[in-house]
């Protein structure tokens, strides 16, 4: 399983040389309407990036987190303005696909960025209007079984990004892969790493604990410079011999870190990961920097980071469907309380105040009447997103809405559906619904600009074309101001 994790190293610099000349321009166009705060997701390897792109954030003021797959699925859905970053190498495991469709189940409100390094994943046909698929097609084609290209790839483009937004003035040249060699002494009968991490050094830190514990290289502990003075050096004293300290730093930190050094024992064993400056470019080179110390601490343990031996239950525990185990405390609610938990603006059914809550459960009694006893002739939907699931949009309607809609049908109502589309809509409403039905339903294709009933056939796009239109669109189109 997996592959040499040398063989990966030596691919970094065409990675690195590839990412540099990526198009960012889709990224560019959902960051320019992102919403704070923005919660960061990944798992494994991609929990790097997500640090690396929440700690940029927070760096030029945008309130945000980096958080598991697992984090993101035990939350309830925000009820403000909120975007997701999911970040996921392959775009098929099912810890992405549960955060995907819990995406998708959002209201309008939020904005999500799915970006993967596999065209043509599982998660590709379930991007829409509202969550949006990037994926990269990187050179060096699937990791093993560590993230590494995927995860240097993706670092790089998110730091492109924000220097082609303007929010950082950073050199992409700056970034670079050198194969340093280690003393294997100092790795002689260690069993524990601690971390000691600076701001840009923690997507490093958290890299470096993903892949010294996934591959059963060694236990890494981590801690920042401050809440390892709370305490967490009583583990060096307890335990001299057998841990390895390093600190991962910028320029930033070094003070700090020489006076943390002052205190501590002449001979402890430590090694400094450093970088000079204080930018997303220097916590890229850090984590470089761990993916080479990573391959040293290996060979200390006989150990192939790239190719550990894995039990084959890991692989059926990694296959785990998550979703299936827990839900969110919105999914606890009455369909009452869950839409007056809408309508209050607030974050929990709790915290609404009574008086607020005794006004809406009003209006919400009173809507629900008059709902109930009106008399319909005909009932107008929209399609994707409403008849359908949006995780299932290039599927057939859901036997349980077939049956709901059949019923409405049977009792003489009639029915129309309101869509973008055009020919794909007629097949799958055709093959969904029951033939004796089809006279009572009405399609408005294209956003209503061909309305034909189900029985009337596929519409003639060339209904659509019309001269003055035409003109008018070439009018436009020449003209300079419109241009601009």
């Amino acid at each position: 399983m997996g592959k040499p994790y040398k063989t990966e190293m030596a691919q970094f610099n065409e990675v690195i040389n590839w990412s540099k000349n990526q198009n960012v321009e889709d990224l560019k166009s959902f960051f320019r309407e992102i919403d704070f705060p923005v919660y960061c997701i990944g798992s494994g390897g991609s929990l790097t990036i997500a640090a690396l792109t929440a700690q940029i954030l927070e760096n030029i003021g945008i309130t945000s987190k980096y958080v598991t797959a697992f984090d993101f699925l035990s939350m309830p859905e925000s009820i403000n303005k909120t975007s997701y970053i999911l970040f996921s190498a392959s775009g098929n495991n099912n810890d992405a696909l549960a955060v995907v469709k819990k995406l998708l189940s959002f209201s309008h409100n939020k904005k999500s960025l799915i970006l993967t390094q596999n065209p043509g994943n599982k998660i590709e046909k379930y991007s829409n209007y509202n969550v949006k698929h990037i994926s990269y097609n990187i050179p060096s084609q699937k990791d093993g079984f560590l993230a590494t290209n995927s995860l240097l790839a993706t670092c790089i483009i998110i730091c492109k990004l924000f220097k082609e937004i303007g929010l950082y003035e950073i050199n992409l040249e700056e970034i670079n892969f050198k194969d340093i060699i280690y003393n294997m002494n100092i790795f002689e009968n260690k069993k524990y790493v601690l971390a000691i991490y600076g701001k840009w050094g923690l997507p490093a830190a958290v890299d470096l604990e993903s892949k010294l514990f996934e591959s059963g290289i060694i236990s890494v502990q981590l801690a920042d410079y401050r809440n390892f003075a709370q305490g967490r050096h009583n583990w060096i004293d307890k335990n001299f011999n057998e841990t390895l300290v390093i600190f991962i730093e910028t320029n930033e930190d070094k003070e700090l870190r020489k006076e943390i050094l002052n205190f501590l024992p002449n001979n402890l064993n430590y090694i400094k990961l450093s970088e000079f400056n204080n930018t997303p470019i220097n916590a890229i080179n850090l984590i470089l920097k761990v993916m080479n110390i990573v391959y040293y601490l290996g060979l200390s343990k006989g150990i192939d980071p790239g190719q550990p031996n894995v039990p084959e239950y890991g692989s059926k525990i990694y296959n785990i469907d998550v979703s299936n185990f827990y839900a969110t405390p919105t999914n606890n609610l009455t369909r009452k309380e869950l839409a007056i938990l809408r309508k209050s603006k607030y974050k929990h059914f709790n915290l609404i105040p009574k008086n607020i809550k005794k006004e809406l459960t009003k209006s919400y009694e009173n809507f629900y009447k008059k709902l109930t006893s009106t008399k319909f002739k005909a009932i107008i939907f929209d399609y994707d997103a409403t008849l359908l699931s949006c995780y299932s949009r290039f599927e057939n309607i859901d036997l349980n809405i077939r049956k709901l809609l059949e019923k409405i049908l049977d009792k003489g109502i009639k029915l129309a559906i309101v869509t973008g589309r055009g020919k794909s809509i007629h097949n799958d409403i055709s093959n969904s619904l029951l033939k004796k039905f089809h006279e009572q339903i009405y399609i408005g294709y294209y956003n209503g600009a061909i309305i034909k009933k189900l029985s009337e056939g596929v519409p003639n796009k060339n209904l659509l074309r019309n001269k003055n239109v035409e003109n008018l669109n070439k009018l436009l189109g020449e003209n300079i101001d419109v241009q601009r």
